[in-house]
């Protein structure tokens, strides 16, 4: 062998274990990094995790308040039907009152209406019973002379009224259906 430097076989000690270690250097850093990339797989999947966790409670936040908001628009709408069937109250109790005083007037019109007719059916009734003495007695001074001399008479206006009449019955009336008609 050829001449050797003296510390010429620690260089070649320490390129051997040099060698060696370049040799598995690279499964060594084939596995850092393949431990590397395990826990940053495991780091992402975890923030993922966490970041769709977020996502959904913000998603359930916001639906909650468009819930609200929902809730709220549908509150107001049923406070402003509820303010409009108040005010509809209100001016319908307006008209019950007034309705009420309206039946009231009614019934006291009404009252005073009955006593009226009341009243005019019984001076109807004497007056028919005074026109039926009336023409019996005309009927028998018809017989007896011919002449009228004081009878009611009804025009066709329906106008009651009392004539003196010197003529003959005969000429100047017809009796029609429960009285004399003056032929004009």
């Amino acid at each position: 062998m050829a001449f050797e430097p003296r510390g010429m076989s620690d260089v070649r000690d320490k390129y051997g274990q040099l060698k060696s270690v370049l040799a598995t250097f690279n499964n060594k850093v084939s596995d850092v990094l393949s431990k590397a990339e395990l826990q940053f797989l495991q780091a992402y999947r975890a923030h993922m995790q966490g970041v769709h966790r977020e996502k959904q409670e913000l998603e359930s936040k916001l639906q909650e308040a468009e819930n609200e908001q929902a809730n709220d628009k549908q509150i107001q709408s049923l406070e402003k039907d509820r303010d409009w069937y108040r005010a509809q109250k209100q001016q319908l109790e307006g008209y019950v009152g007034a309705m009420q005083k309206d039946i009231i007037y009614m019934e006291e019109k009404y009252e005073l209406l009955s006593k009226d007719r009341d009243f005019l059916a019984k001076q109807l009734k004497a007056a028919k019973k005074q026109f039926r003495v009336l023409r019996a007695d005309i009927e028998a001074r018809r017989e007896a002379r011919g002449l009228v001399s004081s009878v009611l008479v009804r025009t066709r206006r329906s106008v009651v009224r009392s004539v003196h009449v010197h003529v003959r019955v005969r000429e100047c009336a017809e009796f029609k259906g429960g009285g004399w008609w003056v032929t004009e």
